[in-house]
């Protein structure tokens, strides 16, 4: 008798949806900020387009500009500094590491105020410049943030699209950032925004879409290296820190899966926000002044590294006569995967860590075994071409 599994495990705490802009908040163990660990695990494949090790003696311009660098730049997120280019004080490598810094600087009049600070920001090169955008996989950083509470250090992610000429929705994944109105180490927050424009400029009439969560820590997650990771899919958006679950978003447009934000009544296991088909996203990194009299600016933001990762797409049906650790079809993306069954050897070697990844089903059919203490996976995902390695998705026009 077969036993079929279609399925995706994990990822099925509670997340509560928000409509226009609300919030949750979520505390957890202080186990989290221990040990850093990676989330990549079987199946991803390194994809160099978005990494950077930033091991060099300056920044790579052929994958990421430094905003400022046609003039200063003020942005609504920093307050009380502006960002600037050409100035090793702010934005440098040193020893193997992207430092963005502020600094007490010349005066400079944006936005109705004047800002006595500069600080640091680069984001991924336009790709209508050569650079290339992210669409769907895997992207990783090391980082380390600094002590100073007014200092906002920000990893997200943002891209476009375009219709005669002007910008008609605009994708934002912020992956992390401290909230400028909570004077706090040990909270920051994840979200997800979407704006709709509705007329071009300058009018530039939208709707706006904004969902995050809190994750509260008992203790400062600054002065440390951590890894956060998203793992961005046609349908899902996941988070984690060093490792470990921090929040998913789904995509739907399922007018049943709603929050008791939305109807009273009804809530769904998950977060239902209509984002399917995101724009194509490149990688931003800056560091925010919230505070108008800093204490301490000694520190800035540490980014060792940004790594992305890609899936290998697979065949339209895998059913191996047996499980072979060493098969390199195991950790693709097939159709439907079959594990046992008729003359088929559905024994899962000892000490193996094995990961799943279908588009349509898994079945683990007669004579599937599974061997104490093995990790073993099994994920049905949505697929896109661009969720797999070696497709390009980069210097397309807008």
């Amino acid at each position: 008798m077969k036993k079929i599994l279609s399925i995706i495990i994990l990822l099925s705490l509670p997340v509560i949806t928000f409509s226009q802009e609300c919030e949750n908040k979520e505390t957890f163990e202080p186990d989290i900020m221990g040990s850093l660990n990676e989330a990549t695990g079987p199946g991803w494949v390194f994809w160099p387009e978005t990494s950077d090790e930033f091991n060099g003696l300056s920044i790579n311009r052929n994958k990421w500009d430094v905003v400022g660098q046609d003039g200063l730049f003020c942005h609504g997120m920093s307050p009380y500094a502006y960002f600037k280019d050409n100035d090793t004080a702010v934005v440098r490598l040193k020893n193997g590491r992207l430092i963005l810094k502020c600094k007490l600087d010349m005066p400079y009049f944006c936005n109705g105020n004047y800002h006595y600070y500069s600080s640091g920001y680069i984001k991924s090169k336009e790709i209508y410049t050569g650079g290339t955008f992210f669409h769907y996989g895997l992207i990783q950083i090391k980082c380390k943030f600094p002590n100073e509470v007014g200092l906002e250090p920000c990893f997200w992610t943002t891209g476009g699209e375009y219709s005669g000429g002007f910008m008609t929705r605009y994708d934002e994944i912020d992956v992390i950032e401290k909230n400028m109105n909570l004077s706090s180490n040990n909270i920051f927050r994840q979200s997800l925004w979407r704006w709709i424009f509705l007329e071009p400029p300058p009018s530039q009439e939208s709707h706006a879409d904004g969902e995050f969560k809190h994750l509260d820590y008992p203790t400062p997650y600054t002065g440390n290296d951590f890894i956060i990771s998203v793992e961005w899919l046609p349908t899902e958006i996941n988070f984690y820190l060093n490792g470990h679950w921090t929040n998913t978003y789904k995509y739907s447009n399922d007018p049943s899966c709603l929050s008791s934000y939305d109807y009273p009544g009804l809530r769904s296991e998950f977060t239902c926000v209509d984002f399917e088909y995101a724009c194509k996203q490149g990688i931003q990194l800056s560091l925010s002044l919230t505070s108008n009299s800093p204490v301490n600016l000694a520190e800035g933001f540490e980014i060792d590294w940004i790594r992305s990762f890609k899936l290998i797409q697979g065949t339209s049906i895998y059913r191996p006569a047996s499980v072979l650790l060493s098969d390199p079809e195991l950790t693709k993306v097939h159709s439907t995967i079959t594990f046992g069954g008729t003359l088929h050897n559905g024994n899962v070697p000892a000490n193996s860590n094995i990961r799943l990844w279908a588009s349509t089903s898994i079945t683990l059919d007669k004579g599937f075994t599974l061997q104490p203490d093995c990790p073993f996976e099994m994920r049905r995902i949505d697929t896109d071409p661009d969720l797999f390695a070696g497709n390009n998705i980069g210097n397309e026009e807008k």
